[in-house]
């Protein structure tokens, strides 16, 4: 018994260490299936507009809403969104690291960043969800974004909004991307 066990560590004595565990990665170091590109660091608020008619559309709604706001976070981008509701503004401020305002405090967030780089509103009908994205603040060229109201692929949606917001997509402003629609 001995003598096996001693014949079978000089074996792996003059094989070496057994090496590590490599995980795969691209040329880029990123695993594969993913992709990487530059985003620009921004200060953006997400304004969600007007009442919405059907409780599961306002749930989508605000879910896509959440959404946005922790990817945009996430992005290392300054984000404000306005919520009426004092506890759900303060549970998405402390869980993205966004600041929550009071839907007409826009502009005390506006002087506290010293100006906005973009912006967004959501709103909502019967049927679909829209997500207007101004990439420059204040212009009024914009890219649509669409989903349907209940069911809609919310992250598309938002790897959509974080595409229209990188420099050089100016070919989807003025345009309607519809998601499932």
């Amino acid at each position: 018994m001995a003598d096996n066990y001693l014949e079978r560590k000089m074996e792996e004595h003059r094989r070496g260490p057994m090496p590590a565990y490599r995980r795969r990665v691209t040329s880029r170091g990123l695993p594969p299936g993913t992709v990487s590109f530059p985003f620009p660091v921004r200060r953006i608020i997400v304004f969600s507009a007007g009442e919405i008619p059907d409780a599961v559309a306002a749930g989508n709604a605000v879910g896509l809403r959440d959404s946005l706001v922790k990817a945009l976070a996430a992005t290392g981008c300054r984000v404000a969104f306005t919520e009426a509701d004092i506890v759900s503004r303060n549970r998405l401020a402390q869980t993205s690291g966004a600041c929550g305002v009071a839907p007409g405090d826009t502009d005390i967030v506006a002087a506290r960043w010293e100006g906005l780089d973009s912006s967004m509103t959501i709103t909502c009908n019967d049927t679909t969800t829209d997500i207007n994205v101004y990439p420059r603040y204040g212009d009024s060229r914009h890219t649509c974004i669409r989903i349907p109201a209940s069911g809609g692929d919310t992250g598309a949606a938002v790897r959509a909004v974080l595409w229209s917001l990188v420099e050089g997509n100016d070919y989807l402003l003025d345009n309607t991307v519809n998601i499932g629609c």
